[in-house]
C-alpha cells in the first residue's frame, strides 16, 4: 500500500470513527478506580441561566465551554478549591454560605482518573462584571441549562448539566 492511501485512510478513520477515547462520568466509585487528580466545577446560576466558560484554544480540551472549575490543591478543601478557582477564572468572590454541594462524580478515560466534586452557587443579582483569566478563558456567556447542552461543552459537562438542573 502506498504512503498516500495509508494517509487517506488513516485521515478517514480520525474523521469518521468516533474517538474511543469517551469519558465517563459516574456517581458511585467504580471498583478499582485510582483517581490521579481531584478537582471541582462549580455552576453559578442566575434565575433561569448559568455561567458557562469557554476555554482558550490552546489549552488541553481547549474551544470547549464549561462552569468555572479546576483542580483541588493539596491543602485546600474542595469548597476552598470551588471558592478560590471561580475566582481565578471569574473574579466573582463567593462566600462560603452560597455554595451548595451538588455530589461527588468519578470520570475516568484512557488519559486519567478524576474525583470531581460539584457545586452550585446562586446568585440573586446577575453578575455583569466577570474578569475572566485571559490565559484559560476567551468568554463567557449566561444560558439556560437547555441551552447549554446543545453547546460543544468539556467531555461530561452534560451529564453534570442535567443532574445539577433536572427538568
Amino acid at each position: 500500500m502506498n504512503i498516500q492511501l495509508k494517509l487517506a485512510i488513516i485521515f478517514l478513520f480520525l474523521c469518521v470513527v468516533p474517538s474511543v477515547a469517551q469519558s465517563v462520568a459516574l456517581k458511585e466509585k467504580p471498583q478499582n478506580f485510582q483517581p490521579n487528580v481531584e478537582a471541582v466545577a462549580c455552576f453559578i446560576r442566575h434565575e433561569d441561566k448559568i455561567l458557562l466558560l469557554h476555554r482558550q484554544d490552546a489549552k488541553p480540551q481547549g474551544s470547549l465551554w464549561a462552569a468555572p472549575g479546576g483542580k483541588i490543591e493539596k491543602t485546600e478543601s474542595p469548597l476552598q478549591a470551588a471558592r478560590r478557582e471561580t475566582f481565578e477564572e471569574t473574579g466573582l468572590q463567593l462566600q462560603k454560605n452560597e455554595l451548595s454541594f451538588v455530589g461527588k462524580y468519578y470520570i475516568k478515560n484512557e488519559q486519567s482518573s478524576c474525583i470531581l466534586h460539584v457545586f452550585e452557587a446562586h446568585s440573586q443579582q446577575k453578575p455583569v462584571d466577570i474578569k475572566l483569566s485571559i490565559k484559560e478563558h476567551k468568554g463567557f456567556t449566561w444560558v439556560t441549562p437547555e441551552e447549554a447542552l446543545s453547546m460543544n461543552l468539556l467531555p461530561d459537562e452534560d451529564i453534570l448539566i442535567k443532574d445539577v438542573y433536572p427538568n
